[in-house]
Order: C-alpha cells, then structure tokens, then sequence
C-alpha cells in the first residue's frame, strides 16, 4: 500500500467514527508559536456550542517502527497548532519507549498511538455506560477524565478535569457523573405509570434531599440531541452548582450531572454539552442476544463502566 492510499484509509476511518464532525483531508493551520503554516494529514472539528475541539490525525506510513523521537517531535506539532487531541496512526507499531511517552504525557492534550491494524475497532477518545439490556456510547470532554474504576448505582461514569483525580475532583466540587436510570421492569417492560416528568421529579427530590439549603431547582433545555431536546436541572447555590442532564428514552434515560463552583460554571456546562451531544445508546430487548458492549470486550480502546 503506498503512502497516499494509506493516508485515504486513515482518513475513512476518522469519518465513520465522527460522521456528524468537520473532517478535514491534508489541510494547514498557521502555528501559534511558530508563526508557519503547518500541514495536517486529517483535521476532526467538533463544535458544540461555544467550544470547538480539534483532533489531528499523524498518519504515519514508515517501513519502521514509531521511536520516542518522532513522538516527541508530534507533541510539540499539538502544542504549536493549539491542537486538543493528537493521534498517530503507524503502518508498522511503535517502540515500548514511544508507547511509554504517550501515556506519560502531561501537557493539556490528549493523545493516543495505534497501528493501522487497530484502525477498525478503534472507539474513539470515548467510553461505554452499561446497565443490564441499556448500553450508552458517549465521549468526553478534552483536558477531561473518564475514570471507570469501582462504579456504584448511583455513578457509573465519573468524569473530571485532567488537575485532579477523583478524589480531588469531589473535594474541589468540580466533576461530571454519568449514569442509567432505566424505565424497565424485570421483564424488560416499561411501566404504564412512566412518565418524563417522573424522571424529572425523582431527579429533584434527589437534589433536595442532597442539598438542604436549595431554595427551587429549575428545568431549561440543555442541547438538542438527534432532534430531541435534552432537559437539564438547575441546582444553584451561592458557591457551587449542580445541573442535571437528562436524555430520556422510552425504556430508560441517560443522566450525566455536573458539580461546578459558580466561578467556573460557564466554561464547565461546555463540557456537559459536550459529552451529552456525543451520545449514542442501544437497547437490546431480545434474551439471549449480546449487548452491543458484550461483542465489543475484545477491544480495549474505550473506558467499559458496567453494572448488571
């Protein structure tokens, strides 16, 4: 394969995973420190609201493996063009030490390394929620974290700005949750009294309960999703802030909430738009038939939060 149809393949790919994004083929961008114009195999532009993410794609079509140096070389390429995320595609693999620099990477972008065999079941920068028959497909923000580790009920997906960790994140008040309230009983059937304004009540009861001193929590839309606008509740106390997204379905709905401090609010419900406009759910009725996650554990290139 020369390198053209190489980059053409890459390039494919990238549009399948992002079929709603800007997908730009051998384009250029001024450099912010450099001052020149820096060509850019495959440019992904994301726009949610307020906030644009840019995502390169490096498609490296070598007879050898990636080294250290050439990485290095792509992080300050990220830096120079204000890149959010940085991926490199390698038609051979890539050198312990150059794996080893990608995961140890420390600036504010996001970056990630994979052979052009890892290409057709490669996710994303994005993370699966399961609850049983409901499965949710979603992404997160740049310069945030989806932590997958040790779920609960309550909170199954726990995101948060790349400073923290969780604990931290929660001590500072400043953190998204995601989870899935599904509308089902044992049976997989919806019950008659379901409602959306059920949903929305319990969700209030629940942050009145939370936060004693709450006064009124509000209902405004948040963005609008497949045609469909998603609900957000407003919690808003003096210091900090809670909102509440809800993308509801017939059988279940999808909730990812955000603690901010009122300072930061603004900028932190970009972030809550973000990961909500990225939504993608399946609901798998038929006993028996494998949930889209279920024929999706060989991969290992996405954040998997199940509970049964």
């Amino acid at each position: 394969m020369n390198w053209k149809l190489y980059e053409h393949k890459v390039l494919e790919r990238f549009r399948e995973i992002y079929p709603t994004s800007e997908v730009r083929y051998n384009t250029s961008i001024k450099g912010i420190k450099s001052g020149r114009s820096r060509q850019i195999d495959t440019l992904i532009i994301n726009k949610v609201g307020g906030t644009e993410v840019k995502t390169v794609i490096d498609s490296k079509c070598y007879a050898k493996r990636i080294n250290i140096t050439t990485v290095e070389s792509f992080i300050g390429f990220l830096s120079d063009i204000g890149a959010d995320r940085g991926i490199m595609v390698t038609k051979i693999g890539y050198s312990k030490a150059a794996k080893q620099r990608v995961q140890k990477e420390d600036l504010e972008i996001e970056l990630n390394i994979l052979t052009f065999d890892e290409l057709p079941d490669y996710l994303g920068f994005k993370g699966v929620m399961k609850f049983g028959p409901i499965d949710c497909l979603f992404e997160v923000h740049p310069k945030w974290i989806l932590n997958s580790k040790n779920p609960t009920l309550n909170v199954l997906a726990k995101i948060y700005p790349n400073k923290y960790d969780w604990d931290s994140a929660t001590k500072n008040r400043e953190y998204i949750y995601g989870t899935i309230l599904p509308h089902i009983d044992e049976n997989h059937n919806v019950p008659d009294d379901f409602s959306f304004e059920n949903v929305t009540k319990l969700i209030s009861n629940n942050l009145f309960s939370k936060y004693p001193k709450l006064n009124v929590v509000n209902i405004t839309p948040l963005i609008d999703l497949d045609g469909s606008p998603v609900a957000v509740l407003n919690a808003i106390m003096d210091k900090f802030s809670e909102y509440v997204a809800v993308a509801s379905y017939d059988e279940y709905s999808i909730i990812f909430g955000l603690v901010t401090p009122n300072k930061r609010a603004e900028i932190n419900l970009e972030a809550l738009k973000f990961t909500v406009s990225q939504l993608q759910t399946f609901f798998i009725r038929l006993p028996g038939f494998p949930n889209f996650t279920d024929m999706l554990l060989r991969f290992n290139d996405y954040n998997l939060v199940k509970k049964e």
